[in-house]
C-alpha cells in the first residue's frame, strides 16, 4: 500500500507519457484501469516488453469510445 491507495485512475490514452504517469501512480499505490481501443494499444505491437512493464498490475478493459 502506498500513499495513493485510496485513489482510482482510469487511463484512456494510448500515448507513452500518459502510460508512464499511470504507471507511476500505480507504483504509488493507486488502482489503475487502462481502457484500450478495440484494435489494441499500438505500443503492444511496437514494444511488447515495455507495454507489459507499463501495464503490469493494471486492470485492462477494451471499449470502443467512438
Amino acid at each position: 500500500m502506498g500513499p495513493l491507495s485510496e485513489i482510482r485512475v482510469v487511463c484512456v490514452a494510448i500515448y507513452v507519457p500518459a502510460m508512464l504517469a499511470a504507471s507511476r501512480l500505480r507504483a504509488l499505490g493507486a488502482t489503475v484501469t487502462s481502457v484500450e481501443p478495440p484494435a489494441g494499444d499500438p505500443l503492444a505491437d511496437f514494444a511488447p516488453e515495455w507495454y507489459r512493464a507499463l501495464h503490469d498490475g493494471n486492470a485492462r478493459l477494451t471499449l470502443d469510445l467512438k
